[in-house]
């Protein structure tokens, strides 16, 4: 899941895409925001799923403790006549105790 993670990011970066945000971990999945000339996209890895074993069929049997898994990667963009311009925006907490 790290090497497709790892992947995903290389490929987005080569093809010149402004990564906004990235999160996510290998148990969850991960999402990226992106920026890419006059599209904002979405990158989504979603969890690694186990396939059910009637859907494959094969020669030989996996070796003992081996299963196939499907990964599933969804990808949106939309685009816009201009180039869209990003924002930036931090935020800061502040607490009171009330008393």
């Amino acid at each position: 899941m790290t090497a497709l993670n790892n992947d995903a990011y290389q490929q987005l970066v080569a093809n010149g895409a402004q990564i906004l945000s990235q999160s996510g971990n290998p148990r969850d999945g991960f999402r990226y925001d992106y920026k890419l000339g006059k599209s904002i996209g979405t990158l989504t890895i979603l969890p690694l799923a186990i396939t059910a074993p009637s859907l494959i069929h094969r020669r030989e049997p996996l070796p003992v403790g081996t299963v196939d898994v499907t990964a599933r990667i969804e990808q949106r963009e939309m685009w816009f006549p201009k180039e869209p311009e990003t924002i930036q925006i931090q935020a800061s907490i502040v607490s009171e105790e009330i008393q």
